[in-house]
């Protein structure tokens, strides 16, 4: 997959596995190329790796909605988020 170079290089972390450093994309930038990409990942997908990530606090709305905002997909990820979020607060 080719990325243009604000997508590329934004929101990278590195991670030392086996004692080398491996550069990976963070969570929420990851949440965001999925919506961006429904050739490559398919929305149900996208929505449970939202789903997942929500529950098991592994970001923060608030952080994914930043990056979301960053890369242009939040007009597409925000009802998702929106429920998701709405639902864990009445459950």
């Amino acid at each position: 997959m080719r990325f243009r170079a604000t997508y590329f290089s934004g929101n990278r972390e590195v991670h030392e596995v086996n004692g080398v450093g491996v550069v990976v994309y963070s969570l929420e930038k990851t949440l965001a190329d999925a919506f961006r990409n429904p050739k490559f990942v398919r929305p149900p997908i996208a929505i449970e790796a939202l789903r997942t990530s929500l529950k098991e606090k592994k970001s923060t709305p608030s952080d994914i909605r930043l990056i979301a905002d960053k890369y242009g997909v939040y007009k597409v990820m925000s009802p998702f988020l929106e429920a998701l979020t709405t639902y864990a607060l009445i459950h």
